[in-house]
């Protein structure tokens, strides 16, 4: 039943990349539309050796772009899953990409409208507000050169708490100063950690 399987270097069974995507469609992380999975599956063909298992399908999943060209529009391959780096603050505009992946992360639980940000990187100061509920919430948040401010996640974290969401940001810790983050209920999560044995958490890496 599993001759078909590849030892990795890691040490743990290698699936073929096809049955990689679907393992991780059933937790929960899977692709927008049937040409997302072609450009995928097509794009980490040569690198997965490179990774863990499961590893470069949510690299790419997470990082990739459905356009390939790299002036082209920033077209996300999933919904499900982001990659990005934490030293990414640089101007206006970045903050509120940080709460449009949140808000696309957490299907629907978190909604938010009238979302502005400010960073002014020379003069310390960056803001992210929004409406929710009816409500208006801002947030003042640190500056350290371009890193993001860490706190930022946590509110996220807590917001989408309060929405009574069974769905829980958790992240993958890539070692370096970039993350993978997701958005799955606590059954997901654990299939997550069966299927891919990569580890998960419910705060950001430091």
């Amino acid at each position: 039943m599993l001759k078909f399987l590849k030892k990795s270097l890691f040490g743990r069974p290698r699936p073929p990349l096809a049955q990689q995507l679907a393992s991780l469609a059933d937790s929960g992380i899977a692709p927008l539309d049937a040409a997302c999975e072609e450009l995928v599956l097509r794009r980490c063909a040569g690198n997965h050796l490179r990774h863990e298992p499961y590893m470069a399908l949510l690299l790419e999943l997470g990082g990739g772009s459905l356009s390939e060209d790299a002036d082209g529009p920033d077209i996300p391959l999933s919904h499900d899953v982001w990659h990005f780096d934490t030293e990414c603050i640089v101007s206006h505009g970045d903050y509120i990409d940080i709460a449009r992946r949140f808000t696309a992360l957490s299907k629907g639980a978190l909604v938010l409208t009238d979302v502005r940000d400010h960073v002014d990187i020379e003069e310390g100061v960056a803001w992210l507000s929004f409406r929710i509920d009816g409500k208006e919430v801002r947030w003042d948040l640190a500056v350290e050169d371009d890193w993001v401010d860490p706190n930022v996640f946590s509110r996220f974290e807590l917001l989408l708490a309060q929405t009574g969401s069974q769905r829980r940001y958790i992240w993958f810790d890539l070692q370096g100063q970039d993350c993978l983050v997701a958005c799955v209920s606590a059954e997901q999560q654990e299939r997550l950690k069966l299927v891919t044995g990569l580890e998960t958490r419910h705060t950001p890496p430091a």
